[in-house]
């Protein structure tokens, strides 16, 4: 994450990308969100004074965003404020009934912003496509739009051939898709007849 993607998301608790989508196609409180991180990040760069402080306990945010996958989201009230008083360093006492609150509010902005994220992407590059033998494929696109390719994997771990628009199909080394046979073994998975095929099923022109 960069730093304007950190300012906005401690500034209102959004995400940068689809607030940026957003003020491209002319919303105006989008333009506004947008530049305000761009404001403070100015300010800070040069010297200009402090920004105005985040709303609520960016620090208390910033562990419970970070916990709740590694434990968190499974301690009892009590459990969760005794954890704070151990690893926060606010030097103040934990309320058990506020970190319940701030635990809902929590989890309440990142089920949002996972949901504006994936509602920024076009429908065919969220999901992935089966083919047989659990080989499966799904789009990759660049931020800025200027690189795409399609990953290649078996039941959706660690890619081993990346797919371009010329017809390209570069296989990882020692990768079922990697030697003689490889390419026709792509293909037959997905039923097509060459990579420009399946290129297109994701990134149709």
């Amino acid at each position: 994450m960069g730093i304007l993607e950190w300012l906005c998301w401690r500034r209102f608790g959004q995400p940068l990308t689809p607030l940026v989508a957003e003020e491209k196609a002319g919303n105006l409180q989008a333009h506004d969100k947008v530049s305000r991180p761009r404001n403070d990040l100015w300010h800070l760069v040069y010297g200009r004074g402090s920004i105005e402080p985040f709303k609520g306990n960016s620090r208390h945010s910033e562990i419970m965003e970070l916990g709740l996958n590694l434990g968190l989201d499974g301690l009892t009230d009590e459990e969760l404020a005794d954890c704070f008083d151990e690893f926060c360093r606010c030097g103040r006492d934990h309320d058990p009934d506020a970190l319940k609150k701030q635990r809902a509010r929590v989890h309440k902005q990142l089920e949002a912003a996972r949901y504006e994220n994936l509602r920024a992407i076009p429908g065919r590059h969220r999901f992935h496509a089966y083919g047989t033998r659990g080989i499966a494929a799904r789009a990759y696109q660049s931020a800025s739009r200027e690189i795409h390719y399609v990953e290649v994997s078996q039941h959706g771990k660690q890619p081993e051939c990346l797919v371009y628009r010329d017809g390209t199909a570069v296989a990882v080394e020692n990768s079922q898709f990697y030697g003689p046979g490889g390419l026709d073994r792509l293909l037959e998975a997905f039923g097509v007849e060459s990579p420009e095929q399946l290129f297109s099923m994701f990134f149709p022109t």
